[in-house]
């Protein structure tokens, strides 16, 4: 299933409410909505730098065993060097890379020919 959602103040509630009535949130990993929350937020402040009406795409796959995501965005490219960093949480941020990758089964980024593509995918 996929869903185009736009940057703005809406956006995360929007995706929110998707992933419920996909029936998405109760069934699949417990910290699926904060984990995707988290990459969401990632993509509107730095690859989109904080731009309203940005389109994101969302579509997952899901078996017995996983729910598969990827979300790809439009933005311009930007340095991937950081996933293979690690992050020291402080106040001016790192938490939420180490929460997705400590909760998803995979978790990478790459560069598509326009912005990126986000794979994720959780044991359901």
């Amino acid at each position: 299933m996929k869903n185009i959602f736009h940057t703005g103040k809406t956006l995360l509630n929007d995706v929110k409410s998707w992933l419920k009535k996909e029936n998405l949130v109760s069934q699949a990993h417990p910290d699926l909505l904060i984990i995707l929350n988290e990459i969401i937020q990632n993509i509107y402040r730095h690859a989109y730098q904080l731009q309203d009406d940005q389109k994101i795409e969302i579509s997952y796959t899901k078996n017995n065993q996983e729910i598969h995501f990827e979300i790809i965005d439009y933005a311009p490219k930007i340095n991937l060097e950081f996933m293979h960093k690690t992050f020291v949480p402080s106040e001016t941020g790192g938490m939420g890379l180490n929460i997705i990758r400590q909760n998803s089964e995979q978790f990478e980024i790459k560069h598509l020919d326009t912005g990126h593509l986000t794979k994720i995918v959780f044991k359901n």
